[in-house]
């Protein structure tokens, strides 16, 4: 039936080619633009297309296949397999919220399916704006929140907050709006034009709140700051209250300290060297940094928060200048500092910071510090998250086809995030960087393995964790 639908729906278009038939005559049974369009219904038929515009619904035929629709705001494709319809938006957009179904299957949302390296798109057809933020999954769905980037060079300042994303699937992302605005107070340490980086929200259980914790940097003070934002929500979408800004730990030496690294004179030594300790000069490499910052706090930069088989909450970030990792315990309501924290890979110079357990290991997966450009990845491991963390060596592999960037240079791109999916699948994410150009960065997914106490990443066009 569907080959006697197409030379129908194809006679009709050919009856007004402009010379055998009067596209304006009445007596040829219609006009011209009636006829073509019952042309394209025939098609929209054939993939079983209904649009309701006021249930934000669209249903296709429960046949397999691949299917052309068409409904007035914007036209694709349609591919049904396994009971599920995955929609791609050629032209036009669709209304946010848009969900998609199949004649007698549940009602899902579905878009075109991400590559990696590619831009990514929700299920209305806009691009995802969402960079080294994260993934939770929490009431049966997963929700992704990230930077809001902005067209040219100043795209790494924040004019908007943290937008959020909702999916059922890992693969169909619904655009649920701004989960955390900026503010227009001027005053506020999170006004327009602060830099607002790395964002990760975690469920806290003994609250029942979602805590949002992030890299900030106040407006009009460069890279000079090196704070925490912590906000909170009742849902997962927010909206997030933003409650303070602050440097962590303050008044607290770390647990694994040593003597040496306490009392007057280091904090003397500590005082004088850390103005000189800027990237991996000789000064640098020298510098006891941190002791000069035990009274008002350490400064924190490239994070991530990790809640551990007990419950209990972590703030993993660089610190001292980027050159050494620092692991903060958190309070029982993750809106604060216990004060126990310990240091690791001094002066290892690790940032993006990426953190998961599998059989009892704890791996981190970081990059070298060289500001926006792509570096080689490192991956350490530990049996405790207080250590002692070992070293390991790069775990990429494989070729980005579209830059033909390795693992020398992690494909383009820098580690941001470690997700454990529902299926216990783990899933690491990239972010490509494009600083003339922030708001066209682009997102990697790429599946960890896991063999003889070591991991692997390697590339895929698609990844295959995602369904």
């Amino acid at each position: 039936m569907r080959y006697e639908s197409a030379g129908a729906a194809s006679a009709v278009r050919a009856r007004h080619d402009g010379a055998k038939r009067n596209p304006f005559s009445e007596n040829e049974c219609g006009r011209y633009y009636a006829r073509s369009m019952a042309s394209w219904g025939l098609l929209n038929a054939w993939g079983g297309f209904t649009y309701s515009a006021p249930d934000g619904r669209m249903t296709f035929t429960d046949r397999p296949g691949r299917y052309f629709w068409a409904n007035g705001r914007a036209f694709g494709t349609a591919t049904v397999a396994n009971g599920r319809v995955s929609v791609e938006v050629v032209e036009g957009t669709l209304p946010a919220g848009m969900t998609f179904a199949t004649a007698s299957g549940r009602a899902h949302a579905s878009s075109k399916p991400q590559r990696n390296g590619e831009v990514w798109h929700d299920t209305a057809g806009h691009v995802i704006n969402a960079h080294g933020g994260c993934v939770m999954e929490h009431g049966g769905r997963y929700w992704l929140y990230g930077e809001h980037k902005i067209y040219g060079t100043q795209g790494n300042v924040a004019p908007v907050g943290v937008p959020c994303y909702s999916s059922d699937n890992l693969a169909d992302w619904r655009d649920e709006g701004v989960a955390l605005a900026v503010s227009g107070d001027p005053k506020s340490d999170i006004a327009d034009g602060c830099v607002l980086e790395r964002p990760k929200v975690v469920y806290c259980a003994n609250t029942g709140k979602f805590v949002m914790y992030f890299h900030l940097e106040r407006p009009g003070r460069g890279y000079s700051d090196g704070r925490v934002g912590i906000a909170v929500a009742d849902r997962p979408a927010g909206p997030f209250v933003f409650l303070r800004s602050t440097r962590t730990t303050p008044g607290t030496y770390p647990v694994n300290a040593n003597a040496d690294e306490m009392g007057d004179d280091a904090l003397a030594r500590s005082q004088k060297e850390w103005e000189v300790a800027c990237g991996r000069t000789g000064e640098g490499e020298r510098a006891l940094i941190y002791p000069a910052h035990v009274a008002g706090g350490q400064d924190s930069r490239d994070m991530t928060l990790y809640v551990d088989d007990d419950g209990r909450g972590w703030l993993v970030h660089s610190s001292e200048r980027n050159s050494t990792l620092h692991f903060d315990e958190l309070t029982d309501d993750y809106m604060g500092f216990t004060g126990r924290w310990w240091r690791f890979a001094e002066k290892d110079w690790t940032e993006a910071p990426a953190l998961c357990k599998k059989d009892g290991r704890y791996f981190l997966v970081g990059s070298d510090c060289t500001g926006w450009a792509p570096n080689e990845a490192r991956y350490y491991r530990a049996r405790s998250l207080t250590g002692p963390w070992e070293r390991v060596g790069n775990p990429c592999r494989g070729v980005n086809p579209a830059n033909g960037l390795g693992p020398e240079k992690t494909w383009g791109g820098q580690s941001n995030y470690i997700l454990k999916t529902r299926e216990g699948r783990y899933i690491a994410m990239f972010d490509i960087w494009n600083p003339e150009n922030q708001v066209d960065s682009r997102l990697v997914w790429l599946p960890v393995q896991f063999k003889g106490g070591e991991i692997t990443i390697e590339w895929q066009d698609r990844c295959e964790a995602v369904p």
